[in-house]
């Protein structure tokens, strides 16, 4: 400093000594002076506004000051958003403020927990309690250490008062094989038209997540069966054991199959055949055997099943596969025969190829090399699955549409396809 009292990297330097012997003060006061000599000095703004806001009492203003030029060096820095809203909901109380700058800070940054859980803090000041609750259960989504039972409680408080309305819901869904492709794709759609779901599925920790994501996302609540759909003992378990209300289930989504293999006859595996007549003929059968009644006893519902174009041809090296989802088809018009005198409807889809599912990577047992087979052309998507499904469910009461056959636009049946490039 006795050569060259301008120099800005020295007084950085003692800026930083300052922090390390934990003299803020002093560390404050070098930084000014960087500021004043470079305001461009890389990130030093938002080290003032961290150390005003940290370690200046009543000096909160200061921070906002320089946590604000900060943006200008660096608009997209999530950080500097996150500690503007903060500054602006612990210390001046400016609720709108804060919620416009954590809002700020997920757009650059979607998995901030911290900024999902001070949100869910603000709207439960602003008395605003499903919005806090949504935004705690995005919060423990990102960080699951931010869930502890204080915290269920208060944000699930005002459940218990007695200005609460529940809200009502359109139905109740059950799926099965909730967790991916088509399934989740339907979960995500009519949670978002106002259903409440029973998820099921084999893996409880993608139904934990699931139902989480579902409940902050939309306005609907969600019940988990972590069930094998093979297992008859499983099923019983689960459906006898359904709470009270949640057993006026209005439609069954079976959506449980796998396809295992692509072989001929005489090479056939048989623990694929097995997997896949167990899943999709057998685990079909259980729970509807298990669901049927509930719906008979009310005089009302809806049985859909997934099927598939292999329900309406074969294809070579698929037989047992097709063989399974032609049994799909002959259940859909055996069960409508047995159900319609009880006012239940019954209908099945019968999509071609479906991307965004795991049909291919479980066909070739996780070969992510083999599973490509989308590459050079356009399927459908497993929201368009969704789509028709709640179509088919929204239509008035006395009509029931029976089947749904539906392709993408390059592909003309199971076994003809246009693989010249994927067409928008």
């Amino acid at each position: 400093m006795e050569y060259d009292k301008y120099n800005v990297k020295t007084y950085y330097l003692l800026g930083e000594l300052g922090e390390i012997e934990k003299d803020y003060k002093n560390a404050i006061d070098n930084f000014e002076k960087v500021a004043i000599l470079d305001k461009q000095f890389k990130d030093i703004q938002l080290k003032l506004g961290k150390l005003y806001l940290a370690h200046s009492k009543g000096n909160q203003k200061k921070a906002v000051k320089h946590l604000k030029l900060a943006l200008l060096n660096d608009p997209e820095n999530s950080e500097i958003y996150y500690l503007l809203g903060t500054i602006q909901y612990e210390h001046f109380g400016k609720h709108k403020k804060a919620i416009r700058y954590f809002h700020q800070t997920l757009s650059f940054e979607p998995k901030h927990p911290f900024a999902y859980y001070d949100l869910a803090n603000v709207y439960l000041d602003l008395n605003e309690f499903e919005l806090a609750e949504k935004y705690y259960l995005k919060s423990i989504i990102n960080n699951p250490e931010l869930r502890t039972l204080d915290n269920d409680n208060v944000f699930n408080a005002y459940k218990i008062s007695k200005f609460y309305k529940k809200p009502t819901y359109k139905g109740t869904i059950l799926i099965t094989g909730a967790t991916s492709g088509i399934g989740k794709a339907t979960a995500n759609l009519f949670a978002k038209n106002g259903y409440r779901l029973i998820l099921t599925g084999r893996r409880k920790e993608k139904l934990d997540i699931m139902r989480l994501e579902l409940e902050s996302n939309y306005e609907c609540k969600v019940l988990k069966l972590p069930f094998d759909i093979t297992s008859t003992e499983q099923i019983d378990y689960a459906i006898d054991n359904l709470p009270e209300d949640w057993k006026k289930i209005d439609i069954l989504l079976n959506n449980a199959g796998k396809a295992k293999g692509l072989d001929s006859i005489q090479e056939g595996n048989w623990d694929h055949w097995q997997e896949m007549i167990d899943t999709n003929v057998k685990g079909l059968l259980y729970i509807t055997r298990k669901i049927s009644p509930l719906m008979v006893e009310r005089n009302h519902g809806h049985i859909i099943n997934i099927s598939s174009s292999a329900g309406k041809e074969v294809y070579p090296n698929g037989a047992v596969y097709c063989a399974t989802k032609h049994a799909v088809e002959a259940l859909t018009k055996g069960i409508r025969l047995d159900l319609y005198k009880h006012n239940i409807r019954v209908s099945q889809v019968s999509p071609g190829h479906v991307e965004e599912t795991e049909f291919a990577l479980t066909r070739f047992d996780g070969d992510t090399e083999k599973a490509k087979i989308y590459n050079d052309f356009q399927p459908l998507k497993s929201s368009d699955v969704a789509e028709a499904i709640l179509y088919i469910v929204s239509q008035p009461a006395h009509v029931n549409v029976q089947d749904v056959v539906l392709f993408s636009t390059q592909q003309a049946n199971s076994t003809n396809i246009n693989r010249n490039g994927r067409k928008d």
